[in-house]
């Protein structure tokens, strides 16, 4: 189940970044971009109250929880770059702003 969600999570995270920047860059509807960037990093939370429940419904730590673990500490560590990397090449792109 901890690995489905991190799966879940792992999708929703590119379809939310690129239907944000989608949204800014090729619809200009600005509101809808900033709500769908704001919801990336409502996705850890939502991973880690999965896993805490999973945990505390009874279920054992297993490698599963290792795994989310790492995509936690990549999506806390990174998560900021990532999005700031995709935006300045979306805003190349699509907007005319100077090459990253």
């Amino acid at each position: 189940m901890v690995v489905t969600a991190i799966l879940v999570c792992e999708v929703l995270f590119w379809v939310l970044l690129l239907g944000g920047l989608g949204a800014r860059y090729l619809l200009g509807l600005r509101r809808l971009s900033t709500l769908l960037l704001l919801m990336v990093p409502v996705l850890d939370a939502v991973l880690l109250l999965v896993v805490a429940w999973h945990l505390g419904s009874g279920g054992r730590a297993d490698a599963g929880h290792g795994i989310g673990a790492l995509y936690l500490g990549f999506t806390v560590a990174y998560g900021h770059s990532v999005v700031s990397w995709a935006d300045a090449r979306f805003a190349h792109r699509f907007a005319g702003a100077p090459p990253p």
